[in-house]
């Protein structure tokens, strides 16, 4: 392991034995606002669900600190934010194929790769399109439907599909 990957792994295990001491779960955090008459309020942010993202909704994310736990995510294509593809980058370095980790504030995902990561981009295209394919995208969700591919990808086809 290079010193960075090592680093990475330390600072994951810290920032999961701070959430669990913290008593937030996996993805939340705090954050602090004032009020009207200048009081301030805690809040809990949970992270977005895959129905909110599908809804278009993006949350803002505080600034990395250095007491700051960094929430890491494993998840699939299907389920990557939208905001985030644009810095989707495969890793080449290995004999595996799969993508670079992406960072986001105080949050981190791994991408896994699947054998329909081709379909899944091919839908994303479409359905962030103002006026997208709807025969195109009908016959992708149909496939990736009965692959069980799940995530908002295929929620917000569903939506396209459904008006």
């Amino acid at each position: 392991m290079s010193t960075t990957v090592q680093e990475n792994v330390k600072q994951q295990k810290e920032s999961v034995s701070n959430a669990a001491t913290s008593g937030l779960k996996h993805g939340q955090f705090i954050t602090t606002m004032k009020t009207k008459d200048n009081h301030k309020v805690q809040h809990t942010v949970d992270h977005l669900t895959q129905e909110e993202l599908a809804d278009g909704w993006r949350l803002v994310m505080p600034r990395v600190r250095k007491d700051s736990t960094i929430h890491h995510f494993s998840i699939y294509l299907s389920q990557l934010p939208p905001y985030l593809w644009a810095q989707l980058r495969e890793n080449h370095s290995s004999d595996e194929e799969h993508y670079e980790p992406i960072n986001d504030s105080i949050y981190q995902y791994s991408v896994k790769p699947s054998k329909h990561d081709s379909k899944i981009t091919e839908l994303y295209k479409q359905v962030m399109k103002t006026h997208p394919d709807r025969e195109r995208v009908s016959g992708l969700y149909k496939y990736l439907e009965e692959q069980r591919v799940k995530g908002w990808i295929m929620i917000r086809a569903k939506q396209i599909l459904s008006h």
